[in-house]
């Protein structure tokens, strides 16, 4: 959801009062909203938030990696060390394939 476009607390609580009885939780709903809004203005990505992001998996992304095509870096020099993902390589990566 836009920043602009913020949802009203007591619109939030009269929407969540109706359906509430039928197991969904806006709270929570409009909570998820928000994160993916707050991931789409980071600027590296974990291996896992990459992959939830682009809906490519692990394995594509270590590919694409390993032929230069996204940036990544890692924190350590350990086998095991956390890999991020720079979010414009992925971007542009992303849209190079959809042409």
């Amino acid at each position: 959801m836009p920043p602009q476009q913020r949802v009203p607390p007591e619109v939030v609580i009269a929407i969540s009062t109706l359906i509430k009885p039928y197991g969904v939780n806006v709270e929570e709903w409009l909570g998820s909203e928000r994160s993916r809004d707050q991931k789409k203005n980071k600027r590296y990505f974990s291996v896992t938030e990459a992959m939830e992001y682009s809906g490519i998996g692990r394995c594509s992304l270590s590919r694409a990696s390993k032929a230069g095509k996204i940036r990544t870096c890692k924190l350590s020099q350990a086998k095991s060390g956390k890999v991020l993902i720079d979010k414009d390589s992925l971007d542009s990566w992303l849209n190079s394939c959809s042409r």
